[in-house]
């Protein structure tokens, strides 16, 4: 039997991670999770350790029967898991939805440089203050006018109806929203907070609060 394993860095800071985790989590694929604290001296020769992907989290690494696979980006592992698990729903079925869905993805993955330099993540922290910095608020604005043209075409509560791929991708960003306290626009807030509160997030979030390493913040 195929064997997964999940490489992850800290909870509470990796935004990369939650999103490859999600997707994982969504798939029903069985995987085990592994941690490596990031930002610390042994960091590199931990990721070296668990494959030889570049030095990032996530890191996908399936040994077994089906031959070993190592996948080192946090969209080629939502990619591989909605091949492997297509019941699971992680894009649409409809081609048009699934094409709309994947420029969504696709948009937060190459994009949002400022808000993702200016507000890393941080699930523990509440923290004021950074709209103000350069590039952040364009961003802002644009995260909610894609969230509000998905919700008004597909109805809600999610970005395409159920929880899904474009839901996985902006998960980070909806905890940041409430890190930094963000004002959500009254429309949009029902969209952030059922994000938050998806059972897979919480799941994600209980555990980061157990963490036991503290990444300062700027």
């Amino acid at each position: 039997m195929d064997r997964y394993r999940l490489l992850i860095g800290n909870r509470n800071h990796s935004s990369w991670s939650l999103r490859g985790w999600l997707a994982m989590r969504l798939s029903g694929l069985p995987f085990e999770v592994e941690v490596v604290p990031l930002f610390r001296d042994d960091t590199a020769a931990r990721m070296a350790a668990f494959s030889d992907a570049p030095a990032r989290v996530p890191v996908l690494r399936r040994d077994g029967p089906g031959g070993d696979l190592v996948v080192w980006d946090s969209l080629a592992i939502l990619e591989h898991a909605a091949e492997r698990a297509p019941e699971a729903g992680l894009w649409p079925t409809d081609p048009d939805l699934r094409a709309e869905a994947r420029a969504v993805v696709a948009e937060m993955h190459s994009g949002f440089t400022a808000l993702r330099t200016h507000m890393p993540m941080a699930i523990r922290e509440r923290i004021d203050g950074r709209q103000g910095r350069p590039g952040v608020q364009a961003d802002i604005d644009r995260v909610f006018a894609l969230w509000r043209r998905c919700l008004a075409r597909h109805g809600g509560p999610f970005l395409f109806g159920d929880w899904s791929a474009a839901d996985i991708f902006f998960a980070p960003v909806a905890a940041r929203f409430r890190s930094y306290l963000v004002l959500v626009p009254e429309d949009l807030a029902p969209y952030t907070e059922a994000v938050v509160a998806h059972p897979h997030v919480r799941e994600w979030e209980a555990e980061a609060v157990r963490e036991p390493w503290v990444v300062e913040i700027e």
